[in-house]
């Protein structure tokens, strides 16, 4: 797993010895549509996905999907601005540590 962009998310994501490597695109979208299925129900963070933002999953499941292909794989179809989107969403509703605990906590 190419785990440059941040060690300690890696890390995180790595401590279950039970889930497989992620080896091609089909992986990716595996996981990201299990993350989002238990994501937009979290009692922490599933209101980012439907209230703050409410997001259209057949518009938003294939950019995840470029970018964490373009973060594991260096991937070249993502366009977007990461940072600058969870700035805008930060500003709607702030983000906080239990959050990004949360969002961790749903990939293992």
């Amino acid at each position: 797993m190419g785990c440059d962009l941040n060690k300690d998310l890696c890390l995180n994501l790595n401590k279950n010895p039970s889930m497989p490597d992620i080896e091609s695109r089909k992986d990716i979208e595996t996981l990201i549509k299990a993350f989002y299925e238990k994501a937009i129900t979290d009692e922490v963070i599933g209101h980012f996905f439907t209230r703050i933002v409410p997001l259209n999953l057949e518009e938003h499941l294939p950019k995840m999907f470029d970018f964490w292909e373009m973060v594991l794989f260096d991937g070249h179809a993502y366009k977007g601005n990461p940072m600058k989107t969870h700035l805008n969403l930060n500003e709607k509703s702030p983000l906080k540590k239990v959050h990004f605990d949360a969002w961790i906590k749903l990939f293992n």
